[in-house]
């Protein structure tokens, strides 16, 4: 299947990997999907991916590292002194930003895209990514999330924390965001320029039906949270997630007409930018009028979901910065490759 948000074979080296779970929510089922779903529409199942990166030095064996599904909110469940023993993040993004600088100066190892050749632990971070001890910050947010919300215990937590896949960007506040896969669990920071603001968000927690929170009728799905300055996560997601976007009656012929799929966020940009976009996939048979409004390669557009320092909101546009492309192979034109290229929604 082709389309512009679909995965392009780019070598026998890179295959692809869904980024997490394929997770059904709300009427018209929004869900929340991986690019690796849109391939078969089959749920996605655990992954444990290895990797032998090689960088510009020696050869390093990065280890292993395990992806699935977790949700709540309440009192920390571990000491906060668990965290003193992680590296702190510094509490000030470099400016210009300097990609990995971040990640080297807490002691991680770390390989862009060139080195793991798209291959990662962590599928969400396939482009590049760091192995470490993660920061101390992300830490105390994890383990401070009740037992009522994920299945791992607070040690078995701290345990996956001390050898954590991730990567830090530039945000809206002082301090970078970052992307961390640890054991079963992702957590995304979005900072704000007022610290207390800053939102947590983490996938897989328990949720069910009717909760706040982004596809949590499945029995899992993401949630965003908020710490206390005691260190008690407080669950936030009906302050800060916006509706799933409905259905117009003309949304719903398309869907019937062309083979639509249910409406789906993508997600990849993650680890670069505090932007989501949600879509509809449609049946390359049945392809959308090119000149239809809403189509963008073999997809239906239904908006970007973009952090603004205080709450996700929902906008029909956003600038090349809010859905940078990827770093580019040597020798290719920028903004080529796949995710990336003509898009009627990104002004450059």
């Amino acid at each position: 299947m082709q389309g512009s948000f679909r995965l392009h074979d780019e070598s026998a080296a890179e295959p692809f990997s869904p980024s997490t779970s394929c997770l059904t929510a709300y009427p018209h089922a929004a869900t929340v999907r991986s690019t690796g779903s849109l391939r078969s529409r089959m749920p996605v199942k655990k992954l444990t991916h290895c990797i032998v990166a090689v960088a510009l030095v020696p050869i390093m064996t990065l280890g292993c590292a395990r992806l699935s599904t977790g949700d709540a909110a309440a009192k920390p469940l571990h000491t906060a002194g668990g965290a003193s023993s992680f590296p702190r993040a510094s509490a000030m993004s470099p400016s210009p930003w300097v990609p990995f600088k971040l990640e080297r100066q807490m002691g991680a190892v770390c390989v862009d895209r060139m080195q793991s050749q798209g291959s990662s632990p962590a599928p969400l971070l396939r482009d590049g990514f760091c192995k470490g001890p993660a920061p101390a910050h992300i830490v105390r947010a994890l383990l401070a999330l009740p037992a009522s919300a994920v299945d791992a215990s607070p040690q078995a937590r701290e345990a996956s924390l001390r050898d954590a896949v991730y990567v830090a960007a530039p945000g809206l506040g002082r301090r970078a965001d970052f992307t961390v896969a640890a054991g079963d669990l992702t957590i995304r920071s979005f900072e704000s320029a007022e610290p207390d603001k800053t939102v947590y968000v983490v996938w897989s927690v328990k949720c069910g039906p009717g909760e706040a929170g982004l596809a949590c009728q499945s029995g899992k799905g993401r949630k965003a949270y908020r710490l206390g300055k005691d260190g008690t996560a407080h669950d936030v997601s009906a302050l800060v997630f916006p509706p799933v976007p409905s259905l117009s009656a003309q949304d719903i012929a398309r869907q019937n007409d062309h083979g639509g799929s249910e409406l789906f966020l993508f997600d990849d940009k993650l680890p670069v930018a505090s932007t989501m976009r949600w879509l509809m996939e449609f049946d390359p048979d049945q392809p959308l009028a090119s000149d239809d409004p809403k189509r963008v390669g073999s997809y239906a557009h239904f908006g970007f979901l973009r952090w603004t320092g205080e709450r996700f909101e929902l906008v029909e546009r956003v600038p090349r910065a809010q859905w940078p492309c990827r770093q580019q192979r040597t020798g290719q034109p920028a903004c080529s490759d796949y995710p990336d290229g003509e898009d009627r929604f990104i002004s450059e």
